[in-house]
């Protein structure tokens, strides 16, 4: 079968928008224009029309758009032209109007989790609308067109796939109160602080027996010999016994602190680092953290 190379005219890609209902000064519009210009980078079957890529773009961002809220009211407009949603979301719910109109303009924005945990607001319905089986269909859709590929779309599976990883491990550690930041580090700083008062006993008891030994006639040489061993074999012994200094919660404390850093530093607008980041997940997960598969294909996915 003969390979050729399909692209796009600025106005053909123009002409495909408003076919499949997309507006260009969307973030989806955003996403179908970079799909549809990157595509000339590939030699392609000539079996197939523009229309079959056309289709293709669509049903991956309507899979996208169904993954983010379990609300029928809001998802039966969100695909629909700017015209008729106008016309649909003053018939919806008050409430939900601002909420469909954002969604209509931006469909996924980074988020602060670190704010969320701090002013008590992680684990509310309102972060739970995030569908993740069907967000993960969409991402594997995605991943199974070769020629697909937009440098926004990448972002955007990423950073909702860790949000989401990152927003269940935290609910799963830090509890539900009205100090849930203050709690949380105190949680991390307290067994450290602990650890330091440890280190200044078992400092004066190890001093303490080295003088005895001094005075029965060791040298002062045999005398700082005696105080460290004393003071190493009684630290080892407290670290080996796992009820002592960290413990599973501030071990799984410091891991949620290392993965909210990674996720907020590194994944605030479509211009991050794959490979970097790619590193920064693969550390963090022998450490303990488990990520979705898909994220790290959808970093292999150049653009």
């Amino acid at each position: 079968m003969k390979k050729i190379r399909i692209e796009f005219s600025p106005q053909e890609i123009s002409e495909a928008l408003k076919k499949i209902r997309i507006e260009r000064n969307t973030q989806f519009g955003k996403i179908a224009e970079e799909i549809l210009k990157n595509i000339g980078d590939f030699e392609l079957d000539d079996s197939q029309e523009k229309d079959f890529y056309i289709c293709q773009t669509l049903e991956v961002i309507d899979a996208l758009r169904s993954s983010y809220t379990k609300d029928d009211e809001i998802a039966g407009i969100l695909s629909s032209s700017k015209d008729v949603f106008n016309e649909d979301v003053i018939k919806i719910d008050p409430v939900k109007q601002e909420k469909a109109k954002a969604l209509y303009k931006t469909f996924w924005k980074h988020t602060n989790i670190a704010n969320l945990i701090a002013i008590n607001d992680l684990h509310k319905n309102e972060y739970d609308e995030l569908e993740v089986s069907d967000l993960e269909n969409a991402a594997a859709w995605y991943l199974s067109y070769d020629w697909m590929k937009s440098k926004t779309l990448n972002w955007l599976f990423i950073d909702a796939l860790l949000f989401a990883e990152n927003v269940s491990f935290a609910q799963s550690i830090v509890p539900y109160t009205n100090n849930q930041w203050d709690k949380f580090i105190k949680s991390l700083l307290f067994p450290i602080i602990g650890e330091g008062f440890n280190l200044f006993i078992t400092g004066i008891v190890s001093s303490f027996i080295a003088n005895i030994s001094n005075s029965n006639g060791y040298s002062g040489n045999n005398q700082d010999i005696i105080f460290w061993i004393i003071f190493s074999t009684i630290t080892i012994g407290r670290w080996l016994n796992p009820s002592k200094v960290f413990d599973q919660k501030t071990i799984n404390n410091k891991l949620l602190i290392s993965m909210i850093s990674v996720y907020g530093s590194k994944l605030k607008n479509p211009n991050f680092h794959p490979d970097l980041l790619k590193k920064m997940l693969y550390d963090l997960e022998i450490k303990g953290a488990v990520y979705s598969p898909n994220i790290y294909f959808i970093l292999e996915k150049k653009y």
